[in-house]
C-alpha cells in the first residue's frame, strides 16, 4: 500500500470506530484492531526489505553481526 492509501484507510477506520462507538463499543473495538492488523500486515514485507539492507551495510562495514 502506498502511504497516503494507509493515511486514508487508517482515517476512515477511525472516523468509522469513532462513531461506533457511541452506540457498539465492543464493535468499534473490533473496527480499529482489524485496521491496525491491515495496516501492519501491508509493512511486514517493506520491514523486510530494511532490515535486509541494514544488515547488507553492518556488513560491509565490518561490524559482529551477533549483535
Amino acid at each position: 500500500m502506498d502511504i497516503v492509501q494507509v493515511v486514508g484507510f487508517a482515517l476512515i477506520a477511525t472516523v468509522l470506530a469513532v462513531v461506533l462507538r457511541q452506540e457498539k463499543p465492543e464493535l468499534a473495538l473490533g473496527v480499529a484492531v482489524a485496521a491496525g492488523v491491515v495496516i501492519f500486515l501491508s509493512f511486514v514485507g517493506k520491514i523486510g526489505v530494511v532490515i535486509t539492507v541494514l544488515n547488507g551495510m553492518a556488513s560491509r562495514a565490518g561490524l559482529n553481526m551477533v549483535y
